[in-house]
């Protein structure tokens, strides 16, 4: 039986290396955003460079969508919607506990550039406590 991780590098016609597989096993069983420094605890197995080219074949082939960070870090989540719907959803970073969590169901409002721009990444996130933060 093949693991979602081999199916999704089929998808994609990448190689199913080592490193491929388990980065995107770690993608899945996370459900929240993760900075490349938890990448590299996680998959320490592998050396760094390894590991950002991986990471920025993921994004080339837009597996994964990175998400900015206020802090000047990026966090990565794997694609949960086509490419083409990529940017259209909402990020919520929780204030207090600090994790990142995509949310594909909120609608995001639609912005129209003056002739002449062109957006390449739009970048929705909201701040405030997560439901077990709020509990807490």
């Amino acid at each position: 039986m093949e693991s979602s991780a081999t199916s999704l590098l089929e998808q994609f016609d990448l190689r199913k290396t080592s490193v491929r597989i388990q980065m995107l096993e770690l993608f899945f069983k996370t459900p929240f955003a993760v900075t490349a420094t938890r990448l590299e605890e996680n998959l320490s197995a592998f050396d760094r460079v390894t590991i950002y080219r991986t990471l920025q074949t993921f994004l080339e082939k837009e597996i994964v969508h990175k998400i900015p960070d206020e802090s000047g870090a990026a966090r990565f989540a794997l694609q949960q919607s086509a490419p083409a719907q990529m940017n259209d959803h909402v990020h919520f970073k929780c204030t207090k506990c600090g994790l990142t969590r995509c949310i594909y169901d909120v609608p995001v409002p639609v912005i129209n550039l003056p002739n002449g721009y062109k957006a390449m990444q739009v970048s929705y996130v909201v701040q405030g406590l997560c439901p077990d933060c709020a509990i807490a």
